[in-house]
């Protein structure tokens, strides 16, 4: 089974890619180059108004898609036309490869690590190459190596080794000839691995038992950590620049983004109605899923990271996925 949807969003069906995703409650509206609750005249800081963003978008009424474009929605280019499901498209540190999720059958059946050339070129199947099915990829800040939520492959089949059950984090090295499992199968089902800036640290989610919790461990297996308490339906790590503070989603009767210190103290919830997918490091503000004003799609906004603006990015477009350009 795969990871569950977004916080604050739901899959309306197995096949369905990203922009099927429908509002699962209400979402917090931004306005396109604009702000949203008080700050009116926020604007992005100088540093991310030109830099790209990677993001997924379906265009073909079936299949989903990887695209590069700034914030403004200008200069929007398409990497990929062929067909499947695609989610969470991460830039390698050097900003010219990204590695991504896709579903070949939309059905989470046999999730794969995919990179791809920032040009479109260059694909390379990083788990048929080391026979383990692999979701939620995250680069070494070296690029050496991608850390993934991951399945051996089993020798018949081509399904998931039900011994290997659950997924767990696995380290591999780029070419995928290296890899190790560094989670035990006790910890429970691993999501959304996130590698830290300095490179210390991963942070994940368990699925467990029907609750959602937040891990930290390191890159050898080893400072294991638990960083939230049963405090709801809590998902989606996402490191600060500083590695310092790890943002993340909250699912309850709302939907939210909260951020906390990255050994799990003083947590506060920093934008409300707002949901996951989202991603913060490399850039100063957090990109999140949001709902735009006035429709019924679901696009891309950038987040102060004290919650105080929020603006729509890419035009107003209907998008998911999206991360910032080294």
């Amino acid at each position: 089974m795969g990871p569950r949807s977004p916080v604050g969003f739901a899959l309306v069906a197995a096949t369905a890619g990203f922009a099927a995703l429908v509002i699962a409650c209400g979402g917090a509206e931004g306005e396109p180059g604009g702000s949203h609750s008080g700050a009116d005249k926020a604007t992005l800081p100088s540093s991310l108004r030109d830099r790209e963003l990677a993001f997924v978008r379906r265009t073909d009424g079936r299949n989903d898609h990887l695209f590069i474009a700034r914030p403004d929605g200008s200069g929007s280019r398409q990497l990929d036309r062929g067909a499947g499901c695609k989610q969470r498209p991460i830039w390698s540190p050097d900003g010219r490869r990204i590695a991504f999720r896709f579903m070949p059958r939309c059905d989470y059946s046999s999730d794969q690590v995919v990179i791809i050339g920032a040009d479109g070129r260059g694909r390379f199947n990083l788990s048929r190459k080391t026979g383990i099915f692999g979701t939620s990829p995250s680069w070494s800040p070296d690029g050496k190596s991608i850390a993934f939520a991951g399945t051996r492959t089993a020798t018949t089949g081509g399904r998931p080794d039900p011994k290997d059950k659950p997924a767990g984090i696995y380290i591999a090295s780029t070419d995928g000839r290296q890899q190790r499992r560094i989670t035990p199968k006790r910890l429970g089902e691993v999501q959304y691995p996130i590698w830290s800036p300095d490179g210390r640290t991963i942070a994940f989610q368990i699925s467990r038992g029907g609750s959602f919790e937040l891990y930290s461990v390191a890159p050898d297996g080893s400072r294991l950590k638990r960083l939230t308490h049963n405090e709801g339906f809590t998902e989606w790590p996402m490191w600060s620049p500083d590695s310092k503070r790890i943002a993340y989603g909250v699912e309850g009767e709302t939907s939210a983004l909260w951020v906390m210190d990255a050994d799990g103290t003083h947590k506060r919830e920093i934008r409300s109605g707002v949901g996951v997918p989202a991603n913060w490091a490399p850039g100063e503000w957090l990109v999140s899923n949001c709902n735009i004003r006035g429709t019924r799609k679901i696009g891309v906004c950038a987040i102060a990271p004290d919650g105080s603006a929020q603006l729509t990015l890419l035009g107003g477009k209907d998008a998911g996925f999206a991360s910032w350009r080294p």
